[in-house]
């Protein structure tokens, strides 16, 4: 943490003011003098760092996967060949209220799906991470490319302009393409297990491949993808019962305020009562059924937290001299990736952003959004008007 001049602070307010995208008018940023201080992530740490070369940074968005209803993937019914107008249970939350969001926009829908990249399915996981590059100009698409710290992504408007835009930077393999390569190192980076060593390497597959729903699906244990998945998963309740318990708790609250002191519900969040994996002990003067109503509802607050994050990956050409991972232990996050095809040697770091606790203060919203997709849903069934895809 470190303390910043508040003139500066609200010329920094000024200034992003004019830069927020409409959708963000209502945001604004608040006026603490203290501040967290992290490091460049469009940049690999010191002692990998080459000046000379130009250093990539992918922002991803990867949205909510634990939510589904009837846990049936996207995937099994997002296709052509299947009708758009569908039972209620074949959607994840990320595809309905990203449908729900999109109603009166007229620009093309991306396709991306967290199911998918979610999947440990090597093949539907390469199919999802192109998609996200071929529809990089497409309304709702989470992904943003930076180079040397430039967000590139408005110059960028179809899979083409991604190809050409990294021909300098990538190699392509046999019967492969610029895309194909991308795809793999990003997915590469993205199962990249922490447990493991520092070094890794990818393969190039051919892009005729079909999709192959048999291949053995899971995720590294220790890889980023896997610690975001179980994030998630303690905000998989019933919405009804989540409603109710936060109803229970907000009108307990009304009579005895202090009970959000005892449960922490306002932080601090360092304490046992927001630990994952573990029931907290009860504090004095709560009971047993507030303590469960406070579990749902924290658990679905740490759901929305990492819901809203970003998983950035960084990386930049590196020389074959590298392999022997050199500078590699100045950062926990930090690895190098070959492509064993073409020898293309990369440094890579993986991280992990915006993870700042989600307020109890907030939940009346996040309910109403929660309830307006569910309605959404169930009206669009029963007129039987399909998704946008």
């Amino acid at each position: 943490m470190k303390s910043i001049n508040s003139q500066f602070l609200a010329m920094l307010a000024q200034d992003i003011e004019s830069k927020r995208p409409d959708n963000r008018m209502s945001k604004s940023i608040s006026l603490c003098p203290t501040v967290l201080d992290i490091p460049d992530y469009a940049f690999l740490p010191a002692p990998l760092r080459n000046s000379n070369i130009s250093s990539f940074m992918f922002e991803l968005k990867a949205g909510s996967v634990a939510r589904s209803y009837n846990n049936i993937l996207c995937e099994d019914l997002c296709r052509d060949d299947v009708p758009q107008c569908t039972s209620a249970g074949g959607y994840c939350f990320y595809c309905i209220t990203k449908s729900f969001l999109h109603k009166h926009n007229n620009k093309r829908l991306s396709r991306y799906c967290p199911q998918e990249l979610f999947s440990g399915n090597q093949s539907r996981m390469r199919k999802c991470i192109k998609q996200l590059l071929e529809d990089i100009n497409c309304s709702r698409n989470k992904l943003r490319i930076f180079e040397d710290g430039t967000d590139i992504t408005p110059t960028l408007h179809s899979a083409e302009d991604v190809e050409a835009y990294f021909a300098s930077h990538l190699s392509k393999g046999t019967n492969s393409t610029i895309l194909d390569t991308l795809t793999n190192l990003l997915i590469s980076c993205l199962t990249h297990s922490r447990q493991s060593t520092k070094k890794s390497d990818f393969t190039l597959h051919c892009p005729t491949e079909k999709l192959n729903r048999q291949q053995p699906s899971y995720l590294p244990s220790g890889c980023v993808l896997e610690i975001f998945v179980n994030a998630q998963n303690f905000g998989c309740g019933n919405l009804e019962e989540l409603q109710q318990a936060y109803k229970n708790l907000k009108s307990l609250i009304a009579v005895d305020p202090s009970i959000k002191t005892k449960l922490c519900i306002d932080g601090p969040y360092d304490t046992g009562l927001w630990r994952l994996g573990c029931r907290p002990t009860l504090p004095q003067g709560v009971s047993a059924e507030v303590m469960l109503d406070f579990i749902k509802v924290r658990n679905y607050l740490i759901y929305r937290t990492a819901k809203d994050a970003s998983i950035l990956i960084t990386f930049q050409r590196g020389s074959k001299c590298s392999e022997d991972g050199a500078g590699a232990e100045s950062s926990e996050h930090t690895f190098t990736i070959t492509d064993s095809g073409k020898n293309q040697v990369f440094n890579c770091n993986v991280t992990i952003i915006d993870l700042d606790p989600k307020p109890f203060s907030q939940m009346d919203r996040y309910l109403s959004t929660e309830q307006k997709v569910y309605n959404d849903l169930h009206q669009r069934q029963s007129s039987a008007i399909g998704f946008v895809h």
